[in-house]
């Protein structure tokens, strides 16, 4: 019966914000979000940090990109990954490494899936992105305004087929919840292989002018209406899978 009561009263909320605010601009919440992140700091600079271990490097200028990581291998030898603007490349050693067809492509979804995350809101203005407004919602007391995001499919990556919504406060714009639907890998298995994920930021910290976000990650059942899911976490109806902690984390700016 909770659950049922949780799911009509989203479904109205929802329904009535999104009426009261319907000319709400998406464009104009995300690039509030951008400015009130410090996302102008990324724009120049080479932004570090680790993630599970592993030390990641996201250089940006203007047009220029450069995603980076540094791993070692069952040998003992340095890998270095890289995605820019010419593609994917390996370095082992130092040396330029002949990769087989599905290496680049592992390369180029997981340098370009943690340089997104770590960004986050400044990705939302790539040209591959469509922005919707869904509505607003009250959560913890507080009032966010909600953005759907889709992706084309030239220019959206392997994962175009992917759905975000995002919680930007309405007085502060800080983005402080994220959620999302993706397809299941053939090796997803398990209580948690649901295809939907809640984001909560934490740990907010001024990087350099940029602020920088840890979170947890939460899911629920599969087949979850992602809008459904901010309250969801508000009733303590979601189950925790994971903390995303980025640490070491260091800004520097580029001369121009």
């Amino acid at each position: 019966m909770r659950r049922s009561l949780l799911v009509f009263f989203i479904a109205t909320s929802v329904a009535g914000c999104a009426a009261e605010g319907a000319d709400k601009d998406p464009q104009a919440i995300v690039d509030a979000g951008i400015a009130a992140h410090g996302g102008e700091a990324l724009e120049h600079a080479v932004f570090s940090f680790t993630f599970r271990g592993t030390p990641f490097s996201i250089m940006q200028d203007g047009g220029r990109f450069e995603y980076k990581r540094t791993t070692m291998d069952s040998l003992g030898q340095t890998i270095e990954d890289t995605v820019d603007n010419e593609g994917p490349h390996r370095l082992v050693e130092g040396e330029e490494s002949i990769m087989d067809l599905i290496t680049p492509r592992r390369i180029n979804t997981d340098l370009i899936s943690v340089a997104y995350f770590a960004r986050l809101p400044v990705p939302l203005n790539d040209e591959a992105v469509n922005k919707r407004y869904v509505g607003s919602q009250i959560i913890r007391g507080e009032p966010y305004d909600v953005v759907e995001v889709t992706f084309d499919q030239e220019g959206g990556g392997r994962d175009y087929q992917d759905v975000f919504l995002y919680w930007f406060h309405s007085d502060r714009h800080t983005m402080d919840y994220v959620a999302y639907s993706y397809i299941l890998g053939a090796d997803e298995t398990g209580p948690n292989a649901t295809g939907i994920r809640f984001r909560e930021a934490g740990n907010v910290r001024d990087v350099g002018g940029y602020r920088v976000q840890d979170y947890r990650n939460f899911t629920a059942d599969a087949g979850t209406d992602l809008i459904e899911m901010g309250l969801m976490f508000e009733a303590g109806e979601l189950r925790v899978v994971s903390d995303i902690q980025l640490e070491d984390v260091r800004l520097e700016r580029l001369e121009q």
